[in-house]
């Protein structure tokens, strides 16, 4: 690695600006490229949807209860999914819109998960604590859909 600049440097060297926004970030020539944000959403994305699919599949008929927190949960893995995969769409709306649209998915699962375990006391607190965590992911979500510079986005979606 000449330079200390690595692979994505030697690839994309003097050619970003002729190329769509996801060949930026995804060299052809370089397999040592470590993962961006947006295509490790999309393992995270396919891991939550088929945990998702699973929680149907599993308790068939579901209870409503639970299927409202697999539909949250199979939405969150199809957005990021999205997110990290090229196409039309991602290049229209912008990955990070559909990433934060994911996080903030993800955030009100897990406050949907905790609105019926406010049994005891330290259950409540529980609730409460994974409540807020949940609401602070959505928060960041939206910032990510509203607010990319906050990131160091452009306004693609991709580093600036």
């Amino acid at each position: 690695m000449p330079g200390g600049r690595g692979c994505a440097g030697e690839c994309s060297r003097g050619r970003s600006q002729r190329l769509r926004a996801h060949e930026r970030t995804t060299p052809v020539g370089c397999l040592t490229t470590p993962m961006n944000r947006y295509q490790c959403s999309r393992v995270l994305g396919l891991v939550l949807a088929v945990l998702g699919a699973c929680v149907v599949a599993l308790s068939y008929p579901p209870p409503s209860w639970l299927a409202a927190e697999a539909v949250l949960l199979i939405a969150a893995g199809v957005l990021m999914i999205l997110s990290g995969t090229p196409s039309a769409l991602r290049d229209r709306v912008g990955p990070h819109r559909l990433l934060g649209a994911g996080n903030a998915v993800l955030g009100a699962w897990l406050v949907v998960l905790k609105l019926g375990d406010t049994g005891t006391d330290a259950e409540l607190a529980y609730a409460i604590a994974v409540g807020l965590g949940g609401a602070s992911l959505a928060f960041v979500g939206l910032a990510y859909v509203f607010r990319p510079g906050d990131f160091g986005l452009g306004s693609d979606g991709f580093p600036e």
